[in-house]
């Protein structure tokens, strides 16, 4: 008996056929997929374990971490030797090991930095948005005694056995390297002849000072320059004017207390800044010293003077430029009035700056 299906019936049934197969199709492409990322991962995973046991045997690690972020506990071989070090049990959680080593070894400055990179949190979004490695620097002491420059570097990894993320941190002893940098930067910061703070040095140590509370402190800013120098250098030579900034140097420094800013401004032009100075007296006592010493130096059969401008902090200005260009002003009044002397700036005698 022939059955009869309508037009209408046979459409319905052609379309379910080809939605099934497509459906088919699409679970098919996205089974490979799952298949294509359960690779990557344990590819993922096979490389932090060999690099783990590569940088191990290298020896060029200090300390190597171990944890499943997703499940707050501490995993690896070293877990025992570091909860230990810690006065930790050892089933103490991730957070908690983080939470200790930031108390007992991280210095104090670090500590805020320290617990927001290596928070649960912060792992886990970082691992969301795609991000498989970071590294931090800090001041630690790993020997719970003297603080050292460590970079801790961090692999962040989905482990498709324990379904979750986990990281592998790797702390690295930078001291040699900090200690480096901070060479090239003091001789960036530093005259060559004079050994003192250059130009750059000058300004950014007096910035950095004047950023800090500054109630009810007083600083004095002095600008001065040697009395006709080019003659000076005419007369004697170059390595005797060399060896004139030098004395003026040692002068300086020996007139003056460390902490204050002590530097050459650039050519015959020195600056001090004298920190929490007192009373105005105070500093004029330490010019006239200063001029004292110099005009008391007796070599090359020259004569030597200084022409020193004054100003102070906060009564001429609160800021380097406006410090500077007050006393540079004083110090312009001197040498064109007689030189060898000093001058406090005036606002109702000198020429006004605004």
């Amino acid at each position: 008996m022939l059955i009869s299906i309508s037009k209408e019936v046979l459409v319905l049934i052609l379309a379910l056929i080809l939605a099934s197969l497509m459906a088919a199709a699409t679970i098919l492409v996205l089974c490979k997929r799952l298949k294509q990322v359960r690779s990557q991962f344990n590819e993922l995973e096979k490389r932090n374990k060999v690099e783990l046991a590569s940088v191990a045997l290298a020896g060029i690690y200090d300390n190597i971490l171990e944890a499943d972020v997703t499940h707050d506990r501490l995993l690896g071989d070293n877990c025992a030797r570091l909860t230990a070090l810690l006065e930790l049990p050892e089933n103490a959680t991730y957070t908690v090991c983080i939470e200790k080593i930031m108390e007992k070894m991280v210095k104090m400055e670090y500590h805020q930095l320290y617990r927001e990179k290596f928070g649960r949190e912060n792992i886990l979004r970082r691992f969301s948005e795609g991000e498989e490695k970071f590294s931090l620097e800090v001041e630690e002491r790993s020997d719970l005694v003297r603080y050292r420059w460590i970079r801790a570097t961090v692999r962040i990894y989905y482990s498709r056995t324990e379904d979750s993320i986990h990281i592998i941190s790797f702390v690295q002893n930078i001291q040699e390297e900090k200690e480096h940098e901070l060479l090239l930067k003091q001789e960036a910061l530093t005259d060559y002849l004079t050994g003192l703070l250059n130009r750059r040095g000058v300004e950014d140590r007096i910035r950095e000072m004047l950023g800090k509370d500054q109630e009810d402190i007083c600083h004095a800013l002095l600008v001065m320059d040697i009395d006709h120098f080019k003659q000076i250098n005419d007369a004697i030579g170059h390595k005797g004017g060399d060896a004139v900034l030098r004395k003026i140097a040692e002068l300086l420094q020996a007139q003056f207390q460390e902490s204050d800013v002590v530097g050459r401004f650039g050519g015959d032009e020195f600056l001090i800044f004298m920190t929490n100075c007192g009373s105005e007296q105070n500093v004029f006592d330490k010019a006239h010293r200063l001029t004292e010493a110099v005009a008391a130096w007796k070599e090359y059969g020259i004569s030597l003077s200084l022409s020193i401008g004054i100003a102070f902090f906060p009564q001429h200005g609160d800021d380097f430029e406006k410090l500077f260009v007050r006393a540079d002003a004083a110090l312009y009044y001197v040498k064109t009035h007689g030189r060898n002397g000093f001058l406090l700036y005036n606002a109702d005698k000198l020429p006004k700056d605004e």
